[in-house]
């Protein structure tokens, strides 16, 4: 008996802690302090989730099994954590691939705690009132954004925190983030108003003041692929309330206005985007564009990595190696040409390179999953009207963000409601069933019991090095940010380097190292600054400059050599090695040549990089190979403004006066570099 109420305690803390941490996910920000919004939802979402998990595991510890529900969509998301999870540890760079530099979206990290939430939404929302609970939630949520989103359209300078520079900046994450949900809240608004009896109370209130906010963000928006996808997903919706669900109904049910109304607004919008669509953004001034490969170059990357990378891919979060490594030859020449993209056309198709054929397989067989249990579901009858009308919800809302997956790259907030939304999906399907679970007991035989134990204990014990090291990389990023902040208000060196210092021993990454490095090389322009030219510094300065360069070059180095794969490091340590050659170090000419070699082995299609191999060329007075450079820059873009000006620059100098000697040549091409 006692077991039970500890049970039963466990899973309310497990149930409550993950209801909370998916909420504040998607609003939660710091005043006044410039931390990456990413940054902070993505470690409040992953010790959310972790220690909802501890307690969960802790109470089937108790409980003396492990059930799993039995569902197809949960075979499917296993198989693709599985495969995110392998593709990780066989990258280049396995950090990289798990960690990540922070909290990207794309790191293998995120993505088992999006399994963990969809696995425990699958456990914990089989009650009605838990499921109304979080819609319910999230119809708050979106009318508190929206309200906020049109106050700062109409007094931008005002309620921005120090953290939301214009109105375009969004707690919920980018622009075209917020009008997915804002079309993900309207599906909800209206299957409240259409599909369940929600009487007349605060539901219905809160669904109606919740559908006219989206739609008047919408509208401002206009954002196309909301649109579609809103508009397939309502038609979907309006076409079984009209059909199946009047025909097994026992009273005849009355046509959806509501939704029929608005789905014609719909397609006014979609076929009226260019025109009609553009009147309520141009009001409110809304300009906002968000850059991403087309699904062309985003084929052209996998079909370039995929014979290196066969079955796992580069690895989560190495689509920006691939892209440097096979940039698209027509991208040249247009203004992302030097773009280094982190992720493709959308998180389905950028599958193909970061988790090669069976990351792409994975995928396919999860959202067939979905699919055909969301859409058998809508046919099958049920005693239970209520049951059957949260199946239609839960399969509806999960496929219109699992279309949002597949046709964009959207961020942290779509892609958690993307998970909690199928394993929610999965908790509706399984609630009315007798056989909900397979039942892995702890207390059968000895065999199964101690390999059991051993999986579920192994799991807690990951949980914990998972929540660890999460929060170590919080404190490294929070440290990072206040060491930038105290060296621009020009507090004491000692307590800039003491937070650097911090930070690199709190997460030991190449951005934390290059950020040192620049700290130490502004200290090194400092001194420097305070004398002449031709001054002669005593010698406590000029061990002082010494190590000042030493430090600066050893952590530029330590960037390199922790992430080899990513040019910017190698591009970083060859602008440290060319400022070094103002300052009169020997050898930095031929080290900024050297680590612009390194980056253009990673980046050969970046003719910048040529251009800058020209410079060093002919600064080295090397003629000849400063002009085989320039060229390889301008056959990769016969645009390329940065070669052609230099081009012509080494021309005019070349047909000046025979007069002319190198000496003049150098200065000439150092002041052109310049």
């Amino acid at each position: 008996m006692q077991n039970k109420h500890i049970i039963s305690r466990l899973d309310r803390w497990s149930f409550t802690t993950l209801f909370i941490c998916i909420i504040l996910t998607f609003v939660a920000f710091v005043p006044y302090f410039p931390l990456a919004l990413d940054t902070i939802k993505g470690y409040i979402f992953s010790i959310g989730i972790s220690l909802s998990l501890m307690m969960f595991i802790i109470a089937r510890l108790y409980e003396g099994s492990f059930p799993i529900p039995r569902s197809k969509i949960i075979v499917a998301g296993f198989a693709l954590a599985i495969v995110v999870f392998l593709s990780s540890i066989f990258s280049s760079s396995f950090t990289l691939s798990f960690w990540g530099r922070g909290f990207e979206i794309e790191t293998a990290a995120f993505f088992l705690a999006a399994f963990f939430a969809f696995f425990l939404s699958s456990h914990y929302f089989m009650r009605k009132d838990r499921f109304v609970l979080f819609f319910s939630s999230i119809l708050c949520v979106n009318i508190i954004v929206a309200l906020y989103i049109l106050f700062r359209l109409f007094a931008p300078s005002h309620l921005g925190f120090g953290v939301f520079d214009d109105a375009m900046t969004l707690p919920i994450g980018t622009w075209n983030d917020a009008m997915l949900f804002f079309a993900f809240s309207a599906l909800i608004s209206l299957s409240f108003l259409d599909l369940i009896n929600v009487g007349k109370g605060v539901l219905r209130i809160l669904s109606t003041v919740s559908l006219v906010m989206s739609m008047i963000m919408l509208i401002v928006g206009n954002f196309l692929t909301a649109w579609i996808l809103f508009g397939a997903l309502l038609l979907v919706f309006f076409i079984y309330v009209v059909t199946i669900e009047r025909s097994t109904a026992l009273e005849m049910r009355k046509i959806p206005v509501v939704s029929l109304i608005v789905l014609l607004l719909c397609v006014l919008f979609v076929a009226g985007h260019s025109n009609i669509g553009t009147l309520p953004s141009q009001y409110f001034k809304v300009s906002y564009s968000e850059l991403r490969p087309s699904l062309n170059s985003t084929l052209t990357i996998a079909k370039e990595s995929l014979p290196s990378n066969p079955l796992l891919g580069v690895g989560p979060n190495q689509f920006a190696v691939s892209w440097a490594a096979f940039r698209p030859q027509g991208i040249l020449g247009t203004n992302i040409w030097n773009v280094n993209f982190t992720s493709g056309n959308s998180i389905f198709f950028t599958s193909l390179v970061t988790m090669g054929i069976l990351g792409f397989l994975a995928w396919l067989l999860f959202i067939a999953s979905i699919f055909y249990t969301a859409t058998r579901k809508i046919f099958v009858k049920s005693d239970d009207i209520t049951i059957r009308h949260l199946r239609v919800i839960a399969g509806m809302l999960t496929m219109y963000l699992l279309l949002a997956v597949i046709v964009f790259t959207p961020g942290l907030v779509i892609q958690v409601l993307l998970w909690v939304s199928a394993g929610i999906l999965v908790a509706q399907t399984l609630s009315a069933t007798d056989n909900k679970f397979w039942t892995f007991s702890f207390m059968n035989s000895p065999k199964k019991n101690f390999v059991s134990m051993l999986v579920v204990v192994l799991v807690l014990l990951g949980s914990i090095v998972f929540a660890f090291v999460r929060t170590e990389q919080f404190l490294g990023r929070v440290t990072l940010v206040h060491a930038s902040q105290s060296f621009s208000r020009e507090e004491p060196r000692g307590k800039v380097e003491s937070l650097l210092s911090r930070s690199t021993n709190f997460a030991k990454r190449d951005d934390t190292y290059t950020s040192m490095s620049l700290f130490y090389t502004a200290l090194l322009k400092q001194e420097l600054n305070m004398f002449e030219k031709n001054d002669s510094l005593p010698d406590d300065e000029k061990t002082l400059i010494k190590n000042l360069w030493t430090n600066a070059e050893s952590y530029a180095l330590l960037a390199v050599n922790s992430e080899p794969k990513r040019v910017e490091n190698w591009l970083f340590l060859s602008k440290f090695y060319f400022d070094s050659t103002a300052m009169g170090i020997t050898g930095s000419l031929s080290n900024t040549e050297k680590a612009l070699k390194g980056a253009l082995v990673l980046s050969p299609s970046d003719p910048a990089i040529l251009v800058s191999l020209a410079v060093i060329a002919y600064q080295s007075s090397d003629i000849t190979a400063g002009n085989d450079y320039v060229v390889q820059a301008l056959t990769l873009d016969p645009t390329f403004k940065d070669a052609i000006t230099l081009q012509n620059q080494i021309k005019t100098i070349q047909s000046s006066a025979s007069s002319t000697t190198t000496e003049n040549l150098e200065d000439e091409v150092t002041s052109a570099s310049e």
